[in-house]
């Protein structure tokens, strides 16, 4: 898998960095760590922490104090949040640019409309290939720029410094990262089956496929996804006591890709992150829901047939 884009140049003057959802905190607060730039902050929800962890403590600004203070606004794609919606909005009612980087591959024109209105940014940001193709179907190719991703920079620097464990048999470990589908479909669609599943379902499924598979020996570790909460899967993993289960306690997705030989979900930035590291990687979706959008063709489906 490529590593990045091509070279970014960054505008001159401080930013307000604007980001809530855990994928545009990832890619932003990469940015920030890996450049000298001057900035300011406004975070809320998964990017206060991840902020935090990566450039340490940092003054959160609100909104409006941000946007008149800097020269221009970089910010993220919300799925959960409005929160840049609302700061590309008011940043061009100031006349100030404002530049947003899309994080993912699915669902792009959707993350800059709120009730049928439209907010679209000066520039768009996407940080390799297949992100550059998708956006150029849905916006106009003048805006879009091919830019370095800092995170996919951050990723393989990570993981190079890891030690990894040497296994003492023949045991699969596999790696099961939640994702947060249920507030994702009510927040965008107004019911929580748009997919036609949910994030309980979608475990339930994979804990019943990998049983189905009979291996010999193997383990498994559930890693939340930054939004979600210890013991939100408490009933699920409770229901399946012959498996040998247990949440993750890693202190990063890093070094929970390292651990696993497999990396399984649906649709979650972490599974890029596994084909990063090296890993077999595999879309985990229940029997009638949507098919994963991830566009890379080593993302294989978890399933019988397919080991």
């Amino acid at each position: 898998m490529e590593k990045s884009g091509q070279t970014t140049v960054i505008p001159k003057g401080k930013a307000l960095v604007v980001s809530h959802d855990a994928g545009g905190a990832e890619i932003l607060s990469s940015l920030l760590k890996l450049n000298d730039m001057p900035y300011l902050l406004c975070l809320a929800g998964p990017a206060v922490n991840i902020f935090q962890k990566k450039i340490c403590n940092q003054k959160n600004y609100s909104l409006d104090k941000g946007i008149n203070q800097a020269d221009w606004i970089l910010s993220g794609t919300s799925w959960t949040s409005d929160l840049e919606y609302r700061a590309i909005g008011l940043a061009k009612s100031k006349g100030k640019n404002v530049i947003s980087f899309l994080d993912h591959w699915v669902k792009y024109k959707e993350r800059f409309i709120r009730n049928n209105i439209l907010h679209l940014p000066d520039e768009i940001w996407v940080g390799d290939e297949y992100a550059s193709v998708i956006a150029k179907k849905y916006f106009p190719s003048k805006i879009i720029k091919f830019v370095t991703n800092f995170y996919f920079e951050d990723i393989i620097s990570n993981i190079e410094k890891i030690e990894i464990e040497k296994k003492r048999d023949d045991t699969v470990r596999i790696l099961y990262v939640s994702d947060v589908i249920q507030d994702f479909s009510i927040n965008y669609y107004g019911h929580p089956n748009y997919f036609g599943y949910n994030e309980y379902e979608a475990m339930d499924n994979f804990l019943i496929t990998v049983t189905k598979k009979k291996l010999k020996k193997y383990k498994i570790r559930i890693r939340l996804h930054p939004s979600e909460v210890t013991g939100k899967y408490r009933q699920i993993i409770n229901s399946h006591p012959e498996l040998p289960l247990k949440e993750s306690k890693a202190s990063s997705l890093f070094k929970d890709c390292v651990w696993a030989d497999w990396i399984v979900g649906q649709q979650s930035m972490a599974l890029i992150v596994g084909l990063m590291a090296g890993k077999k990687v595999f879309s985990c979706i229940p029997p009638g829901g949507k098919k994963s959008q991830l566009p890379f063709n080593n993302i294989k489906e978890f399933s019988l047939e397919k080991k």
